[in-house]
């Protein structure tokens, strides 16, 4: 037998779909990113002039707000983060009451808890709306201890907000937005992290 000519050792090839955790976005992801934060940056200064506008000129133009809800008015939920040390913050978060179909657990609503992922925001340079969390209550058993609900709760710029209660969660929650994988839960309103 004669050996034919030996290519030598072939090298290492991934299959098209394969995803490599820890590995690089793709262009596309990374152009609609940019483009949402173009967009997202071209309405802030459009509003800003306006703003700007209205209040160099108060006898000419009035601000007028289409907002359906105050977030001052209705409860919320204030979540802190004391370890580990690089998230370290307090955020205030949405407490919504969702309508369900099929009913759950007996009721036709269900809670939504909105809050932050901090690991996003903090340790991946994440903008916070692009850092968003929805905890459904359907998906992940929260409760909420209202026996701090209707405490005044000012923030350290000064706001002031009527807390809706405490949050407990009975799972861990893991944040799935790309490449952050944050794993928490929620007791007495502190995210501990694993």
């Amino acid at each position: 037998m004669t050996d034919a000519a030996d290519p030598g050792p072939k090298s290492l090839e991934l299959p098209m779909a394969m995803w490599v955790r820890g590995g690089t976005t793709s262009s596309q992801h990374d152009r609609s990113v940019a483009e949402a934060r173009a967009d997202a940056d071209r309405r802030r200064a459009v509003e800003d002039a306006r703003q700007r506008l209205v209040l160099n000129n108060p006898n000419e133009g009035r601000i007028r707000s289409l907002d359906l809800t105050d977030s001052h008015q209705h409860p919320i939920v204030v979540l802190r983060v004391t370890r580990p040390e690089d998230l370290v913050c307090e955020m205030t978060c949405e407490l919504i009451w969702r309508p369900t179909s099929p009913p759950f657990q007996g009721r036709d609503h269900q809670w939504l808890l909105q809050l932050v992922c901090p690991a996003c925001v903090y340790r991946h340079g994440r903008r916070v709306g692009e850092s968003q969390l929805s905890i459904q209550e359907i998906n992940r058993a929260f409760e909420i201890d209202r026996r701090r609900m209707g405490e005044l709760y000012v923030t350290p710029d000064g706001e002031a907000f009527t807390l809706a209660g405490t949050v407990h969660t009975k799972d861990w929650i893991h944040c799935d937005h790309l490449g952050c994988g944050f794993h928490f839960r929620i007791a007495d309103s502190e995210i501990i992290s694993r």
